[in-house]
């Protein structure tokens, strides 16, 4: 048996992140198995700035589009669409151009999750969704225009999976919506979906995980502020008593808290990461689930990145390999990696290194990384709004590829 990681012992099927994922089933080298919560690998790289862990390629070869966060699906690591869905066959060679493919996609600014074999996306700015059926061939791929599934004019952001039913929270007229969708009726059947105002009087800025009972997700007020909401997935999608929201602002930190974009589960915490480069609202953000209440101010803590290694550090959605949590600097270079396992305001917890100087590739150029995926062994970093650099980092997270947790839960604006 390979290494072991940190597991969240959840639900079946596979969930993508923020992104992260955790898949029960058979990873991409053949090695298979179930991970108990606590246990972690003696093989995992305590030097997160060690170059020989590092690798990047050039894919302008094949793609100059930007991306905006990745997905895993047991195979492929998908480096979603603006325009392009890019993918990398993890059972062939990382800089050889025969692992990549590239498909053309209409719409832009995608949400994703996997499901079984399939990735499924949801468009943030035409309300189509796609779900690829398992098939890299555009030409296989379900579409559904989700006003035809009877959806109104939302934004949705974030999406994750609980083994039978997608979730994903949006931005409507009057509040947050919530979209639920079944994956035992056919993609393209309008009865498979639902939709329902969760939140009234709130904007949803981003993110939606799951911990195995609850949907999570963070909103705003108006005029700012942030507010922790959850579903209940065992409560009525139309019932009151499904829903919880908690206003964080001034009540867990000194600090005003707004704007918290993406969102991840490691097993017993919810983090929500900060998208405002600010040193006044630059906070990780965590709920402990196993504390219970939702509404308790013990329950939650917040911790200022930029007391640590960084005077500002806006994020474009955490990726959590089953003990680190990295969080990708939202439109820069760098990548802030925080030890799960130490305590979570203590300085030594947080690390961070540049990928241009720790890769020694494209001095000079304008890299703007934007969320990424694990795949087993590595974690991979997507590159978006790029002028001049259209490259793919990855770090080597695990001297040797193991078991997926037996859960994958996370997601990403």
């Amino acid at each position: 048996m390979s290494a072991r990681r940190l597991a969240v012992l959840v639900c079946g099927g596979f969930v993508i992140t923020s992104c992260w994922l955790f898949a029960s089933l058979d990873d991409a080298t053949g090695d298979a198995g179930d991970v108990a919560v606590g246990e972690t690998s003696d093989a995992q790289s305590s030097d997160f700035a060690d170059p020989s862990r590092w690798a990047s390629y050039d894919v302008s070869f094949i793609d100059t589009n930007p991306h905006s966060y990745a997905a895993f699906d047991g195979r492929y690591v998908y480096f979603l669409p603006g325009t392009s869905l890019l993918a990398y066959d993890t059972q062939k060679v990382f800089d050889q151009q025969a692992a990549w493919s590239v498909q053309l996609v209409d719409g832009g600014g995608y949400s994703a999750v996997v499901t079984g074999a399939s990735l499924e996306l949801l468009s943030k700015t035409t309300s189509r969704a796609i779900a690829t059926n398992g098939q890299l061939d555009a030409q296989a791929w379900s579409q559904l225009t989700l006003s035809d599934a009877g959806a109104p004019q939302v934004t949705f952001s974030g999406a994750t999976f609980d083994g039978r039913y997608v979730y994903s929270f949006g931005d409507g007229d009057g509040g947050v919506y919530l979209s639920r969708r079944d994956t035992t009726v056919s993609f393209t059947d309008p009865s498979g979906w639902c939709f329902t105002l969760a939140f009234p009087g709130l904007d949803h800025h981003g993110g939606t995980t799951f911990d195995g009972r609850f949907v999570y997700g963070m909103a705003d007020l108006d005029g700012g502020g942030a507010v922790g909401i959850r579903y209940d997935v065992e409560g009525g999608i139309d019932a009151a008593s499904s829903y919880e929201s908690f206003k964080l602002t001034n009540q867990i930190t000194a600090q005003n808290l707004k704007s918290q974009l993406g969102a991840t589960f490691d097993g017993q915490y919810v983090y929500f990461t900060p998208d405002v480069a600010s040193s006044s609202w630059n906070c990780l953000v965590r709920f402990d689930t196993d504390a219970g209440a939702f509404d308790v101010n013990g329950n939650w803590a917040a911790h200022v990145l930029s007391l640590t290694k960084t005077s500002g550090y806006q994020t474009a959605g955490p990726v959590f390999d089953g003990r680190y949590l990295y969080l990708v600097e939202q439109a820069g270079s760098r990548i802030m990696r925080y030890d799960t396992l130490a305590i979570f305001d203590a300085e030594s917890a947080y690390e961070i290194v540049d990928v241009l100087t720790v890769t020694g590739s494209d001095a000079g150029k304008n890299v703007k990384l934007w969320g990424g995926a694990f795949d087993g062994q590595y974690v991979y970093f997507a590159t978006a709004s790029d002028s001049n650099a259209h490259r793919v980092f990855r770090f080597k997270a695990f001297d040797a590829p193991g078991p997926m947790p037996a859960a994958y839960h996370g997601s990403f604006h």
